[in-house]
């Protein structure tokens, strides 16, 4: 036990002395295990990839979609009934929730769309990288955005992010980075990825107290992520 008030951070280094990545020291100091150095390294090679390309979206170096409309396959675009019940049940309720808090006098928010394009000679490979590229956006989303951004999964090849605060632009091109990084190391390290093309679209929009509905940002993102398409495929 850490002689420390239990906190975010002391829960933290809890974890990370369960998982035999550091160990106590003398005077309330800890020391990374050989363990935590391999874990460390591994993980600042992801984490240098993905800082270098937000670099470059700061510096307006904006990378180019490479939209599947060539050499490859691109996946049907069918319903999926159990996407759209989580739309339905989860990410319309939690945004009607904070939407509610907000009128009340709580923090404004953002909802920030990604959509992912993926077309392959195989539409196998497109539904692998997919759902691959979702499950890591996802699943690493508290690591990756701030601790009050929520995370899910929209429609059959989309994430939904829920971002209090008025500070969201930076946020929605962390998603187009990540996603993007995603995609570009499944390529690039899988051999069964290679030829793979890609795309991915964003749109964001802010909630004002004048929104009729809690629905009424959600519309406001998509159509922002259809103009997000229609000014890239230009």
């Amino acid at each position: 036990m850490l002689p420390l008030e239990g906190g975010t951070f002391t829960k933290a280094v809890s974890q990370l002395i369960d998982a035999g990545l550091v160990v106590p020291a003398e005077l309330g100091a800890i020391a990374i295990t050989p363990m935590g150095r391999r874990e460390r390294d591994a993980q600042r090679v992801v984490w240098q990839r993905l800082l270098a390309i937000v670099n470059r979206l700061l510096a307006g170096d904006v990378p180019q979609p490479q939209p599947p409309g060539d050499g490859g396959t691109s996946l049907p675009m069918l319903p999926d009934r159990t996407a759209e019940l989580h739309r339905e049940r989860v990410v319309i309720a939690e945004i009607r929730d904070v939407a509610r808090r907000a009128r009340e006098g709580g923090p404004r928010f953002a909802v920030v769309l990604a959509d992912i394009a993926i077309a392959h000679s195989r539409p196998a490979v497109s539904v692998a990288m997919l759902q691959r590229s979702l499950r890591e956006t996802i699943g690493r989303a508290r690591s990756t955005f701030a601790a009050d951004v929520s995370a899910h999964r929209y429609g059959a090849s989309g994430v939904c992010l829920i971002v209090p605060g008025d500070e969201y632009i930076g946020t929605a091109e962390l998603l187009r980075a990540r996603l993007f990084e995603s995609l570009g190391a499944m390529q690039a390290t899988v051999k069964g990825f290679r030829g793979a093309r890609y795309a991915v679209r964003i749109g964001a929009a802010r909630w004002t107290p004048d929104a009729a509905t809690s629905g009424a940002v959600l519309r406001l993102a998509e159509a922002a992520l259809s103009a997000d398409s229609a000014v890239r495929a230009a």
